[in-house]
């Protein structure tokens, strides 16, 4: 998540948009800052049912976590979560490579 962190909020401050718009324009940069993206939502989607139980599990612990979640968020959540996430990274890929970015 941090390495994700930096790569999404700090190097974009730093270099600058041209800079991250000439980055990104390499297929390797542009898989770096991707790839998290890529693995969160294929995690999401291929561990739904564990991601499942330990949200209900940690929401049984956690009075301030039920408050957000009630009895856990379903394995369907997560799946459709993580088909977005992907739709996301999907999206980013063609805005590059057609050069919305």
């Amino acid at each position: 998540m941090a390495f994700a962190a930096v790569l999404w909020i700090a190097v974009p401050l730093v270099i600058g948009g041209a800079a991250l718009r000439s980055l990104l324009a390499d297929s390797r940069w542009l898989a770096v800052f991707v790839g998290p993206v890529v693995v969160a939502g294929l995690d999401l989607v291929l561990f739904r049912a564990t991601h499942e139980e330990v949200c209900r599990l940690e929401a049984r612990r956690h009075r301030w976590l039920r408050a957000l979640v009630r009895d856990g968020y379903s394995a369907s959540t997560f799946l459709w979560t993580g088909v977005a996430v992907l739709g996301l990274a999907a999206v980013i890929v063609v805005g590059v490579a057609t050069g919305g970015a």
